[in-house]
């Protein structure tokens, strides 16, 4: 949902996210740190948020770009996230696997199953690793994410793996131009282990190469090093990288 808001890269700029902060009930902002100069000017940037009243930071940079200790300890600031981009190019596809246990969404299907999926797909999420964000917080913003995949806001498409009418897996697609986005994937904990989630992947894979789009994206967590594996041996590589820090003021 983060990609949804357009960003702001000029120097010394807070860009205030309006969905963020009514969410979450406090004014939310985001900085991107493209440079060491900006790096430079970030403590006197969040000096001018606190004026602003401003709650939480987003400070996006580059991995190479490391925010001083005494910066983080002198704002209520942590690295939450690095955000890591997976990418791989589209070939034809022309095999024979069989994908009858996928099944596009239908408003007949369970929404809390869904919800369920979608928790366990972001336990490594800067919004249940940021302990100043409670676990409300977290579902609810997940909970979201789900209704507006559904309903085609934010997703294009949600495709779901179910066995005798249970649904076990579940992935939501977005095109951008020539390319596809994965959202949200995630196989139910007690499945894993079965070859769903690359049963998922390669039924998207299909259904894009019959779009003739021949990019797919999906972007993870470092620390999801299940999902980094998975993705990696899938035939991903990695496309770039971001630290995601929170910044409390």
């Amino acid at each position: 949902m983060r990609d949804m808001i357009k960003l702001d890269q000029q120097l010394g700029r807070i860009e205030e996210l309006e969905w963020d902060s009514l969410f979450f009930g406090r004014r939310i902002g985001k900085i991107i740190l493209n440079t060491n100069q900006d790096l430079e000017e970030l403590d006197e940037t969040l000096n001018r948020a606190q004026l602003q009243d401003y709650q939480l930071i987003y400070v996006f940079s580059s991995p190479s770009i490391v925010l001083p200790a005494l910066l983080l300890r002198k704002f209520d600031s942590q690295l939450v996230d690095t955000k890591v981009v997976y990418t791989q190019r589209l070939s034809d596809v022309s095999s024979s696997e069989s994908f009858d246990t996928i099944y596009p969404f239908n408003s007949a299907d369970d929404l809390s199953e869904l919800y369920n999926l979608a928790f366990e797909s972001g336990q490594y999420s800067r919004y249940r690793v940021d302990p100043f964000f409670t676990e409300q917080d977290f579902q609810g913003l997940y909970r979201e994410w789900i209704d507006k995949s559904v309903q085609g806001i934010i997703a294009d498409e949600v495709f779901l793996y179910k066995l005798e009418g249970k649904i076990l897996g579940m992935v939501t697609l977005k095109i951008v131009g020539n390319r596809g986005v994965i959202g949200l994937m995630a196989v139910g904990a007690a499945y894993r282990g079965q070859a769903i989630g690359k049963k998922l992947l390669n039924y998207i894979k299909k259904f894009l190469a019959s779009k003739e789009i021949r990019q797919l994206d999906v972007a993870t967590q470092l620390e999801n090093r299940a999902a980094c594996l998975f993705y990696e041996k899938n035939g991903f590589s990695i496309a770039s990288g971001t630290d995601i820090y929170h910044v409390w003021l």
